[in-house]
């Protein structure tokens, strides 16, 4: 399906245009079933996720196996704000993730879910 949208506008903007608060987590399937080319592909996939972040967008990453770890930022159960220096610091810890482990897609999801409605304004997950 094709679909053509045009939007237009008959007044004159008033004020300046403020980017959408957005939040956003960042799930990686770590499981020992992602060893391998797989494990290596979801990290290359994540750290683009990462990278695409506009800043001032609210964000953290979590691994999966049998439980959720949140990855970035370390440690923390809450979601940090994107710019150069928190994308970087994401992009190195997600390089050293590995395949271990079991599956709780389950877990993943409460996880993020905790995250994001902690967050005051709530929006999306990514999958990698």
């Amino acid at each position: 399906m094709h679909a053509i949208l045009t939007i237009g506008s008959t007044g004159a903007a008033t004020a300046e245009a403020v980017p959408a608060e957005a939040a956003e987590v960042i799930i990686i399937d770590t499981s020992g079933s992602m060893s391998g080319s797989k494990i290596r592909e979801a990290r290359q996939a994540a750290a683009t996720a990462v990278r695409t972040l506009r800043d001032g967008v609210h964000f953290a990453v979590v691994a999966g196996t049998e439980r959720a770890k949140v990855v970035y930022p370390g440690g923390h159960a809450n979601l940090v704000r994107a710019s150069p220096a928190t994308r970087a610091e994401a992009e190195r810890a997600i390089g050293r993730l590995s395949a271990h482990g079991g599956t709780a897609i389950g877990e993943w999801l409460k996880l993020a879910g905790h995250l994001l409605t902690a967050h005051p304004r709530r929006s999306g997950t990514r999958s990698s």
